[in-house]
Parts: structure tokens; C-alpha cells; sequence
């Protein structure tokens, strides 16, 4: 039964492993303890029929992202089952080693506030200590070890940026046990964690989309245009806003006293708010130095060039990631894909894989190589997930009205609003709808 049971744990390590690749188990998001209370429940049990109480522990935990909604728990620690609340009288039993990998889901990350579901395995070590009746006497038995299928809920409060508070509890079945009557278990666990790195959220998607030039701005009014006038109306912004150069919308804003295109565009405020700008032109360099910090904050300092080597590691991949990220803005579009097209080569099974897809996309669109580009951000769309999903989604509905494919185009920007009604584009891609 022990080495059944330790073969089962180290089972649980490898497969958790596998099947999370793209994460690199020595660098978490976070780290946390929790209290935990364990309670054996009163049906389960083969002895004692008045039932348990609920036995204290301590657990600690790294915390791994695997996008924004879904992340991964890898815990040990210590837990005991008594007979009375939080004591004991005449026997406990004392979980030691613990080891647990669990996969949660938050269906919300927009607030403070996030409940969380998740479900995961637990191996453990247990010996149970008994007082003989009248005496002092303690008898120990033998040390056992067994494995159990966990599934529970909870919550997560951030406290602030870095801190964040969480209570959960779950209910466990010992499926390894050879008792004809498998133990069941119930935990509750409250405690604190700290956050290592970023959101992911901040660092993948924080990347500022291309402004194509004046020439394209006008081919896209176009699309909107009936009778091909030279008289635009608000409604009819929402294209050219999406991609308009950002010193020209600054220079309109600053001189909205003696202009009236944007004067009262509510459209026009919109955008200087999504983009968090100020009414002052920002060239494209300081953008990019701005919004990919966080990128390159944790791309650990690489020195030298590039490099196409057949494998890498995560620290070199976004290190590179960001200089091919600097070709594209630098309009250098062909060493961008290049650059690009060898990182998927070199690990793509990478988190940042699919952003990597996705940009080559935008290289040919800003390239003119519109079926290609179509085929790339098709591509991200074949990512179990992706923090470009609704971008690809939008950008191939563009890319297919400059086609001239009304119908494709209307089947993309349909997709992005039933699938990602939150999306910070399905706003655009509803008032596009609306003039296709």
C-alpha cells in the first residue's frame, strides 16, 4: 500500500508537470500559507461513531497563472483530525506529509472580489495516536499513506496590489484507501498570499496596436461611406479612431476650439480614456518603452542579440519576445516576422506563443499581405487560450473589409461580441455590425 500510494505522488508531480508545459514550475506567480481545519466525516468512519471535530494545520502553496481566469496551486504541509473542535481527547490523526495540486477557475477578475471553483488531487501521509480509556497511555499505529480527489469553492479579496486574502473549502474523497468504506474528508482554509509577478493580464495584453498611416485611415472611411462623400458623420468614426495616428487625434483635441470634427465626440473622449493618454502627442518610442515594462521587466536583463537556438528558456524567450515587439513598432515589419516566426519555432507551446501569432498577423496586414495575415490571426484562434483571442478576432474582420468580404467580416466581429461581450472591442465591433 506505501509504495502503491508514493508512486501515485509522484504520479501527481509529473502530471501536473505535463500538463501545464508552458509553465516553469520555479518561477511562480505568487506564494501563500493557509490555516486549514480538516474534518473527517461521521459517515466514513469505520470507529469512533460519535464522529471528529475539526483538527488545525498550516499549509503553503506557490500559485502559477495560466491566464487571467485559470491558475494552478502546488501545496504541502500539515493537518491533523481530532475527536473535539480543535483538540483532542482520545485519539487524533495527524496528515503529514501533505502534498496537493489544484486547478482553479475565477469566472470574474474585474473587481477585488473574485469567487474561484477548483478541483485537484491530494496525497498524503497519516498516523493516528489513541489514549487508552481511563489512563494516559498513548498508543501509535502505523504511518499510511493514501490519495484523494478534491473539488471545492472560495473567494479571493486583493488587499492591494500585492496582497491578497483567500478562504476556500472543498470536500475530499479517498479513493486509494483499501477500507471497503473510503474516507471522506472535509477542509476549510483561510490565509494570505503575496503576488511575485505582475497580472498576467497587464503584462500580455498591454501591447499598444499598430497606428497605420493616413492613406489607410482613409481607405477604411471608405468602407463606411455611402456615395463615397467626403462628409463624415460620428457613427461613421469608429473604424478611424480605432487606428488613428495618435498625434493627429492630440493635435484635434488641443485645437477642438477652432476644429470641428471632434468638438462634443464623445467617440474621440472615449479613446483618449481606453488609451489612458493625455491631450499631449506621445511619439510611438515612449509608448512602447511605457506599456512593455512589465515585459521587460521580467525579461531578466539578456544581454546580446538575437538568437534562432533551437530551445531557450522563459527568461531569453520574452527577452526576445520584446525585441521583435521593437522591429514591429519600428515599422521594421519583415525582421518582425522573422523574429517572431522563430520563437514559435524555438518553444510554442510558450504562454506567449499565440501574441506571437498574432503580431505576425499585424506585420502583414501593415505589409499589404492581407491573406496571410488573415491566416496568422486565424492561427491564434487555434490556442486552447490566448490573451489575443478578441484582438485576433477584430483585426481579422478589418482585414477582411479591406478585402472587401462584407460577410466574413461580419462573421468575425459577430464572434468577438458572442464570445467576449467584455471585451474592451466589442464595443467597435458592435457599431461596425451595425454599418456592414
Amino acid at each position: 500500500m506505501k509504495s502503491r500510494s508514493l508512486l501515485f505522488v509522484v504520479i501527481l508531480i509529473v502530471s501536473a508537470q505535463n500538463a501545464f508545459s508552458g509553465i516553469n514550475l520555479s518561477e511562480p506567480d505568487g506564494v501563500g500559507g493557509n490555516f486549514v481545519a480538516t474534518n473527517q466525516d461521521k459517515s466514513s468512519m469505520a470507529f469512533s461513531p460519535d464522529g471528529t471535530g475539526a483538527g488545525p494545520g498550516v499549509e503553503f502553496f506557490l500559485k502559477y497563472n495560466i491566464n487571467p481566469k485559470t491558475f494552478l496551486t502546488i501545496g504541502t504541509g500539515i493537518q491533523t483530525i481530532t475527536d473535539k473542535m480543535m483538540k483532542w481527547e482520545s485519539f487524533m490523526t495527524t496528515l503529514l506529509p501533505t502534498f496537493e495540486v489544484k486547478v482553479g477557475y475565477k469566472p470574474s477578475t474585474s473587481s477585488k472580489f473574485s469567487p474561484m471553483v477548483f478541483a485537484g488531487l491530494s496525497a498524503f501521509g497519516f498516523q493516528s495516536k489513541f489514549k487508552m480509556p481511563g489512563s494516559d497511555q498513548v498508543i501509535t499505529g502505523d504511518r499510511y499513506y493514501d490519495a484523494a480527489l478534491l473539488a471545492g469553492g472560495g473567494f479571493e479579496y486583493a488587499l492591494n496590489e500585492k496582497m491578497t486574502f483567500q478562504a476556500s473549502g472543498d470536500y475530499r474523497y479517498v479513493a486509494s484507501s483499501d477500507l471497503d468504506k473510503k474516507p471522506v474528508f472535509w477542509a476549510a482554509k483561510a490565509g494570505l498570499s503575496y503576488k511575485l509577478k505582475e497580472s498576467t493580464d497587464n503584462i500580455y495584453r498591454e501591447e499598444i496596436e499598430y497606428p497605420v498611416g493616413d492613406s489607410e485611415i482613409a481607405s477604411l472611411d471608405d468602407l463606411f461611406m455611402e456615395d463615397n462623400t467626403s462628409v463624415r458623420n460620428e457613427e461613421a468614426d469608429a473604424l478611424a479612431l480605432l487606428f488613428q495616428p495618435e498625434e493627429a487625434i492630440a493635435g484635434s483635441y488641443e485645437e477642438s476650439a477652432n476644429a470641428t470634427e471632434y468638438s462634443g465626440s464623445t467617440e474621440s473622449n472615449l479613446f483618449f480614456d481606453d488609451l489612458n493618454q493625455s491631450a499631449d502627442p506621445i511619439n510611438l518610442e515612449s509608448r512602447v518603452s511605457a506599456t512593455e515594462a512589465a515585459i521587460a521587466d521580467l525579461s531578466s536583463r539578456m544581454a546580446g542579440g538575437y538568437t534562432s537556438a533551437s530551445a531557450i528558456d522563459d527568461a531569453s524567450f520574452k527577452a526576445q519576445y520584446q525585441e521583435s515587439l521593437n522591429k514591429f513598432y519600428a515599422k521594421d515589419f519583415n525582421s518582425a516576422i522573422q523574429m517572431f516566426q522563430n520563437l514559435l519555432q524555438t518553444n510554442p507551446s510558450h504562454k506567449l506563443a499565440s501574441n506571437c501569432q498574432y503580431w505576425i498577423g499585424e506585420s502583414y496586414n501593415a505589409t499589404g499581405r492581407y491573406n496571410d495575415a488573415i491566416n496568422s490571426f486565424s492561427k491564434v484562434m487555434d490556442y486552447r487560450s490566448s490573451y489575443k483571442f478578441d484582438d485576433a478576432l477584430i483585426m481579422n474582420g478589418v482585414v477582411y473589409m479591406k478585402m472587401g468580404n462584407k460577410t466574413a467580416a461580419r462573421e468575425n466581429f459577430q464572434q468577438l461580441v458572442s464570445k467576449y461581450p467584455t471585451s474592451e472591442y466589442a464595443p467597435k465591433a458592435m457599431r461596425y455590425l451595425g454599418r456592414l
